[in-house]
């Protein structure tokens, strides 16, 4: 997976653009931690500077694709886990429940715990 996703990113015909290739990345690596743009850039054989060019001329960010990704496995992982809000931070690699908080806040204007109170999910052994 990950040599089809380094190949997709030299790619001369771009069936792939290095967001997505990036996108894809963050996937693969997201279940077991968090790949620092280092990472990314190593993965792709780039300087971290040459790899934040190439997704600025697609008008994207390393920090936003990885918070959109974050984003989305905090939604899932709220709506179909009975998790406690805190092992919801800690496995998405948050230091602590309140900065998952604050970013959550971010990406929904509401706390985890009220997102989660409002779809009305009725999961055993949910926790706040």
């Amino acid at each position: 997976m990950i040599k089809h996703i380094t190949t997709q990113f030299w790619q001369a015909d771009k069936s792939l653009s290095h967001t997505q290739c990036v996108e894809l990345a963050l996937d693969h690596y997201a279940r077991s931690y968090l790949p620092t743009l280092r990472d990314m850039a190593d993965l792709f054989m780039v300087s971290e500077t040459t790899l934040k060019r190439y997704l600025r001329k697609e008008g994207a960010t390393y920090r936003g694709i990885l918070n959109r990704k974050l984003a989305v496995r905090a939604e899932h992982m709220l709506r179909s886990s009975n998790k406690s809000i805190h092992a919801i931070s800690e496995s998405l690699g948050y230091a602590n429940q309140a900065n998952f908080t604050r970013a959550f806040k971010g990406w929904k204007g509401i706390s985890p715990k009220k997102y989660r109170s409002s779809l009305n999910l009725n999961l055993p052994g949910a926790q706040a």
